[in-house]
Parts: C-alpha cells; structure tokens; sequence
C-alpha cells in the first residue's frame, strides 16, 4: 500500500486505523476485510505496527464487543493487529452517563475476558476537557473502574479546538497525561499523546471542516510528550498532516 511506504519513509512506527463502524451502513462485524487484508501486508513489509481502533456506541446488544473481538481475531496469511484501542468518547445518545459509564466497564471487561492478553488501548477524551473545562460532558467517568483493562491509554489532545492556556501545545500536551494519571491513581500508567487536529504548513490538503494545528505547533507538542514521560505520540491524522510537517516529526522521533 502505497501511503504504508511512504509513511514508513517519514519514521512512522505505528498505523492506528478505523475499523469496522457502527452504523446501518456497516456490512459485516469487520468492514472492508480486503483493505484490511492490504494494510497488514504492507505493515509487515515495512516493519510497522498496525492497531485497529472502533468508537462504540454503547447498544444495549452485543454488537460493540462482537465488532471489537471480530477484530482481535481478524488475520491475514497469518498477520494480526498488533492491537486494538476503543474510542471511549460517544454521547449522542439518550443514556444517562451513570449509565453510559456502566456500559463501558462491561464492555471492557467482556473484551479483556474474550481477547486475553492482547494489548488493549483506551482513546480517551482528555481529562483537562472533562475535568476542568466541561465537567459536563461525561460526569463520574469510571476511571478507577476502567484502569485495569487497558494497557496503554491515548487522550486525544487536540489543542487546535482550544483556547487561552488549553490551546498551548505543549502545556494541553502534558497537562492532559498528569491529569490522566492522576484520575487512574497510576503515576506510571503508558500514554500515547494524541496531537492535532492534523498540521497544516502551506501544503494543500482537504479540509476537515474543522480548526488545524499548524506548523509551528509541533515542537511544544514534542516537548510536552517528553515532559510527561509519553510512551510515544502521534498527529490527527495523516491526511491533514501537511508535507513539512510530516518531514519535521520524523526528524525529531528518529532521534527518540
């Protein structure tokens, strides 16, 4: 696959990819197993790591674990996903959030229970936006409840949505892993930073519809993922990441 290259040329370690969606559209409990097929392939001949990621929606069936173990099992001439990551983050619906939260703790320990020791990644929205900005959003979000399932924890610090002290990569950056660590009662709890929304640097790309980071944003974002003592990070997404950007990040993660 021909972005599987040309990413693996930028330093890219690890390809987070959607699949399958919840939705009346979605065929099959995995979507589009040819593709998926095509990306393993080409992760192995490029030395890359590929996790598959889903955002539940919470039903009150089973669909959201059959999807998620659907995954863990998919296989390609013998490749898997080296790991699969739940985007805890949907709210459009008419549940209470004690509610929403009880149903994702059962999700996650059915998962743990049906997947065994396959690494498990919990996308989460960050803490700075639930704890400090809208404690709205998702009230009494079971961290505690939670902690034991996931093996590596991705809050989703897009710094480009923000404002005032929020919107200042680096501080977003860090603030939002102390924070996570702290809700988890984990001090050394592995965290993945997600940055963005994506970086724009003067190279036309499509438009998301929605606010980017930009160039100059990058190196507070690498900063605070080293204050914090990040297992890694990565950019909102690929798509919007600009050509100077990309060629900036794989500079300063090849010394890493």
């Amino acid at each position: 696959h021909k972005n599987m290259a040309d990413m693996a040329a930028h330093g890219v370690r690890t390809l987070f990819l959607q699949s399958p969606r919840s939705g009346r559209r979605a065929t099959g409990l995995v979507s589009d197993p040819w593709l998926l097929a095509e990306f393993l392939l080409a992760a192995d001949r490029t030395d890359m790591a590929v996790v598959a990621w889903y955002l539940p929606k919470w039903t009150s069936d089973d669909e959201d674990l059959d999807r998620l173990v659907a995954l863990s099992a998919f296989e390609a001439l013998g490749h898997r996903f080296d790991g699969i990551s739940v985007d805890i983050e949907w709210k459009d619906d008419d549940l209470q959030p004690a509610e929403r939260s009880r149903r994702l703790v059962a999700l996650g320990r059915r998962l743990r229970s049906a997947v065994g020791t396959d690494t498990l990644g919990a996308i989460v929205v960050p803490p700075v936006v639930t704890d400090v900005i809208n404690p709205d959003f998702w009230p009494g979000f079971p961290w505690d409840q939670i902690r034991t399932t996931y093996d590596v924890w991705l809050p989703m610090s897009y710094w480009s949505f923000r404002t005032e002290e929020h919107a200042d990569p680096r501080y977003y950056t860090a603030e939002n892993i102390r924070l996570l660590r702290e809700n988890l009662g984990d001090g050394s709890a592995v965290v993945h930073g997600i940055g963005g929304v994506g970086a724009a640097d003067g190279t036309d790309m499509p438009d998301p519809g929605e606010p980017l980071a930009v160039l100059d944003d990058l190196e507070g974002f690498l900063v605070g993922l080293e204050e914090a003592g990040a297992v890694g990070g990565s950019i909102y997404d690929w798509v919007t990441t600009g050509s100077e950007a990309r060629q900036r990040l794989a500079e300063a993660f090849s010394g890493s």
